[in-house]
């Protein structure tokens, strides 16, 4: 009888690993889904004048799931990137006037956050169904 138990324990393992892996592939599918809502939902609210930036917004897959990531090449001079200064304000300087503090993209990411987890996990329970 031990030998039915340990080949039962071995396929219950086996079953076990598989499980883990479909349900790591299906988290990061629907982690960029979500980061490609949050990006879509960023580009809306960026202003229209600041293509640039709203252009550089853009979900990008993980090892664990996916990010938004915001700002670049087409966004940075002079070793700036002046996302920054979208996000977090500039103070004014030799170089130009001052800008305020938009907190565009946190704002954003905090608010499809809320609502993205709950549509990962429901999808996430639903993948394993199939």
């Amino acid at each position: 009888m031990i030998g039915g138990r340990l080949g039962g324990l071995a396929a219950f393992l086996l079953q076990l690993r598989h499980n883990e892996a479909k349900l790591q592939e299906a988290a990061r599918a629907r982690a960029l889904e979500e980061a490609e809502r949050a990006a879509e939902a960023m580009r809306a609210v960026v202003p229209v004048e600041q293509g640039a930036a709203r252009e550089s917004i853009r979900a990008e897959p993980t090892a664990k799931g996916a990010r938004v990531v915001v700002g670049g090449e087409g966004t940075t001079k002079d070793g700036y990137d002046y996302v920054r200064a979208l996000e977090y304000g500039r103070p004014p300087s030799k170089s130009g006037p001052g800008q305020r503090a938009s907190r565009v993209f946190t704002r954003t990411f905090e608010e499809t956050r809320r609502e993205g987890g709950a549509r990962m996990a429901a999808g996430v329970a639903e993948d394993m169904k199939g």
